[in-house]
Parts: structure tokens; C-alpha cells; sequence
């Protein structure tokens, strides 16, 4: 696939952002979607929630992604991961807020324990980080 690559731990990683380049307006029935919904059952995908200013025909907050998204953390939590993209290489609009992009993770995944996954223990798994602690 392109834009994918392979880590040592034979997973592959695949951004609902820059690297598939799934639009919103292609949606939830585009053959692009259905092949990344495909690869997260094959459990060697990771979706990173990243670049979505640059797929959305929206103004922040990029509403239109929201459909994508939501299948996504419903159907895997277990294999999302987040990135700001910064310092958001070959984005040729104006520059997004980094804050702003933080801001929008609750609107993606409204779940508490889902966002921690996402955050925390998915990353921890996908790159072998040692496990942090969880605070009371």
C-alpha cells in the first residue's frame, strides 16, 4: 500500500491522514476507507488520527472527518494512535494551531478510557515504550 511502512515488529502503520489520504468527502463507502477498515482486522495496522485539516473540505473543527472517525474508534480503539503532525510537512494552507488540534480529541474520541488507549497504552504497544504509570 502506498505511503505505508513495515516496523520490526512487522506492523504496519497507516494515518487516516497524510499517508492514505482518505478525503472526506470520499466517506464511510469509498473503497479507500474500506481497505484500512480491512487492514485493522488483519491486527498489523495502526491508524494514526493525524493531517485531518488536510482531507477535510471544513474549517476547523473538520466536521466532516467525524464520520470516519467514529467508525474507526468504534470498530478498533485498541489500534489508534494521535499526532499533532507537527511541524506539518507539504500542508500548503495556513498553519493549524497545535492547540486547536488538541482541543479536537475529546470531539474525536468522547471516550475517556478510549482516548487514554489512544494517548497511552497504543503507543506504549506499537513502540515498545516502557508502560507509564496510572495515576489515581
Amino acid at each position: 500500500m502506498p505511503g505505508a511502512f513495515h516496523l520490526k515488529s512487522q506492523n504496519t502503520v497507516q494515518t487516516t491522514g497524510a499517508t492514505s489520504r482518505i478525503r472526506a468527502d470520499e466517506g464511510l463507502d469509498s473503497a479507500s476507507f474500506a481497505t484500512v477498515m480491512s487492514l485493522l482486522d488483519t491486527d498489523r495496522c495502526w491508524i494514526k488520527l493525524a493531517s485531518l485539516y488536510r482531507l477535510s473540505s471544513q474549517p476547523y473543527p473538520h466536521a466532516d472527518m467525524l464520520p470516519m472517525i467514529h467508525r474507526v474508534v468504534a470498530a478498533r480503539p485498541d489500534r489508534m494512535i494521535w499526532g499533532s503532525n507537527w511541524p506539518h510537512p507539504i500542508h500548503t494552507g495556513p498553519m493549524p494551531n497545535d492547540g486547536d488540534l488538541v482541543d479536537l480529541i475529546p470531539l474525536w474520541v468522547p471516550d475517556a478510557a478510549d482516548r487514554h488507549r489512544m494517548l497511552v497504552d497504543n503507543p506504549q504497544a506499537l513502540y515498545g515504550f516502557e508502560p507509564v504509570p496510572r495515576q489515581a
